[in-house]
């Protein structure tokens, strides 16, 4: 039993040795076509707004602090 296991073992090294050794093709990459740029196209119809921008807070409002639900409805006071 020892010698078809010994055998097994070298028969895989064997193998592995051989994958490692055989060369590989090279790579081809090939540049898309300008006939797969159909998902470029505007779409008909689709007007989309314009975002406004968002400006930046002022003093007061970076330094309030947001009260939960639960110190809004209860006599919870904040010291400070």
């Amino acid at each position: 039993m020892d010698a078809i296991n010994t055998i097994l073992l070298l028969y895989c090294i064997y193998r592995l040795h051989l994958n490692g050794t055989t060369p590989k093709p090279p790579i081809r990459v090939v540049a898309p076509s300008n006939a797969g740029r159909e998902w470029q196209k505007p779409i008909e119809g689709f007007n989309p707004k314009k975002v406004a921008p968002v400006l930046p807070r002022s003093d007061e409002e970076r330094n309030a602090k947001l009260k939960t639900e639960w110190e809004i409805n209860s006599d919870f006071k904040i010291k400070g």
